[in-house]
């Protein structure tokens, strides 16, 4: 509960104009910030970059706070809504939706009606995309997105030297970030 108060305090403080109390703040939860982040980024610098505008978001609002909840559920609660933001300008990128932020924080692995939306509706999108990749990107691209195989896995599994896989991975992902940003079918 101490943690909480000194918590508090310190968002009070920020409020009035302390950017040391805010910095204070910013570097407790950054580190939690970028791991709480990275499910939805999958590239720990674009979890790093969605953290920082989370901050930057959270350090603008600050009059927004009610001191009667935690701060870290507040800004947890930020971190989560430019997550989906960042999510919804993409047009479906190829970040699958993790499990609803408490289960970050309470260990519960539920999911709301809308994160399981959101994540079913990507992962469709994201396969549909795959099978339009010419073949040679195709099974790679399924195995490092769909199955989230990593890089030597994927190397193995196809038999393939590992900077052929990232070669083939990073160009399948060039590929369909075209195609889910300006798709040929309008279905998609």
């Amino acid at each position: 509960m101490e943690q909480t108060n000194n918590d508090q305090q310190l968002a009070q403080a920020a409020r009035q104009g302390d950017q040391q109390a805010f910095s204070a703040l910013a570097n407790k939860y950054k580190p939690l910030l970028i791991r709480f982040l990275l499910p939805y980024t999958h590239i720990l610098e674009d979890a790093e970059d969605l953290c920082q505008e989370a901050l930057q978001r959270a350090f603008h609002n600050l009059d927004q706070y009610d001191p009667r909840y935690a701060f870290s559920t507040w800004l947890f609660n930020i971190a989560r809504n430019a997550a989906i933001d960042l999510h919804r300008k993409q047009n479906n990128s190829l970040s699958v939706i993790p499990p609803n932020w408490h289960a970050f924080e309470n260990g519960d692995l539920e999911e709301s009606p809308e994160d399981t939306y959101i994540r079913n509706q990507t992962r469709k999108n994201l396969q549909n995309a795959i099978q339009s990749l010419p073949e040679l990107y195709r099974k790679a691209a399924e195995l490092r997105f769909i199955k989230d195989f990593a890089y030597e896995e994927i190397a193995n599994q196809l038999q393939l030297p590992l900077n052929t896989v990232r070669t083939r991975i990073r160009r399948a992902r060039e590929l369909l970030v075209q195609t889910i940003i300006t798709p040929n079918d309008p279905n998609l």
